[in-house]
């Protein structure tokens, strides 16, 4: 299965596409497979899931922030995957040799994680199944389910939850990393927020940051109030993907996009 998702990958997209769908996705619906990514470490992969899902079709995740991942990651360095789910980020750095500290407070994502880094015989990543927050406490994540394991978030909606503790970043890490990549659904100004001491003074992180118009509104922030607290640590931000309309809700217009943090 694998030899033919690589040579679906290799055609033209119309054939691949047609190939992957018509051919590979009734064959395989209901269990999980293992894809060898165009990165070329291997994953266990639910096609039910979007973000799996995805991977199975195309061999990659969100190819704009693994470009800065392969580009600014050096073996030794230190990854900080906030918001890692199936740990796409955290292994494609594992085969840089890097060293991984990874943040996921759902479970399900959590032991996936670990099932990956098994599969490629890395050593394990420093695993955080926390959320990361301005502060200290206890906070419900909303789950989207099974669907789309990457949507969980803080705002209060409809469907199962799970009791989640939250800590600030300054107050887990102990090394700055050389790069963080953040994508916590909105979330990211609370976040960020608890990590003066890692934004700071030398050796500050590069961020990769996914920022989500509608998902930072509905949680209390915007993305001014993001990009000022990023420049207020001296940072400069530049968009490294293609500004895409929300389909989070149509009665009014919200842009997300992937954004890359570096220090000035």
């Amino acid at each position: 299965m694998t030899a033919v998702l690589q040579l679906a990958w290799r055609l033209p997209s119309p054939v691949g596409n047609w190939l992957v769908s018509k051919l590979i996705m009734p064959r395989i619906q209901g269990r999980t497979i293992k894809v060898r990514t165009r990165d070329g470490f291997a994953m266990w992969c639910d096609p039910a899931d979007f973000i799996q899902r995805t991977i199975i079709e195309t061999g990659i995740w969100d190819h704009e922030v693994a470009a800065v991942i392969r580009n600014h990651l050096k073996p030794g360095d230190i990854f900080c995957d906030i918001g890692a789910n199936v740990g796409y980020f955290s292994l494609l750095a594992a085969y840089i040799k890097a060293k991984v500290i990874a943040f996921e407070p759902q479970p399900l994502c959590a032991r996936a994680i670990s099932r990956n880094f098994a599969l490629n015989g890395f050593s394990p990543p420093v695993l955080h199944e926390i959320a990361l927050d301005s502060k200290e406490g206890d906070l419900k994540l909303y789950l989207e389910g099974d669907a789309n394991t990457g949507a969980a978030s803080f705002r209060t909606r409809s469907g199962e939850t799970i009791k989640v503790t939250t800590h600030r970043l300054d107050d887990v890490l102990t090394e700055k990393p050389a790069l963080i990549k953040i994508d916590v659904e909105g979330a990211e100004v609370r976040a960020l927020s608890g990590a003066s001491r890692i934004l700071s003074g030398p050796d500050m992180p590069i961020v990769i940051c996914e920022v989500s118009e509608f998902s930072l509104k509905h949680l209390g922030s915007s993305k001014d109030e993001l990009f000022a607290l990023m420049g207020s640590h001296g940072y400069r931000a530049d968009i490294i993907s293609k500004v895409r309309r929300s389909n989070a809700t149509k009665d009014s217009i919200y842009f997300q996009y992937d954004v890359v943090f570096t220090p000035v």
